[in-house]
């Protein structure tokens, strides 16, 4: 499945990065991942490669810094140069039938009170893109 974010960019730029990363971020059900043990990679054809970044309950996210250090074969992230798309959706109430009006307004509000997902995963704000999508309930 082909992230929402990454066919709005290409269909906006008409373009595609040499390397492409898909990364998912896992929290798992123990409090601490050690550093070793936090990341694993795919590779496939074309440049497009699916990254794995592990992280227990209690430890903090700090994306950038552990991508900085990260080499797995000859992929490696320079901070410099590295940009972080993220793929956002941007959740609406629809007067079609589905979930009862106020769980779909209060689905809403709580959604718009998240915290900020680069923020979060501690992304550098100038190096970091936000794709949206609009979704109705």
């Amino acid at each position: 499945l082909v992230p929402p974010a990454l066919i709005a960019n290409l269909r906006h730029n008409d373009s595609l990065h040499e390397d492409v990363v898909f990364l998912s971020v896992v929290t798992a059900d123990v409090p601490h991942v050690m550093p070793a043990a936090r990341e694993s990679v795919v590779h496939h054809d074309l440049g497009f490669h699916e990254l794995e970044m592990r992280y227990g309950f209690q430890d903090q996210h700090s994306l950038a810094a552990d991508l900085e250090g990260l080499v797995v074969d000859d992929l490696s992230f320079d901070p410099n140069s590295t940009t972080y798309f993220l793929g956002r959706e941007h959740i609406e109430s629809a007067s079609t039938p589905g979930m009862s009006t106020w769980r779909d307004r209060l689905y809403v509000i709580l959604l718009r009170n998240a915290s900020d997902p680069a923020t979060a995963f501690g992304l550098p704000p100038s190096r970091t893109i936000d794709i949206g999508t609009h979704v109705e309930l």
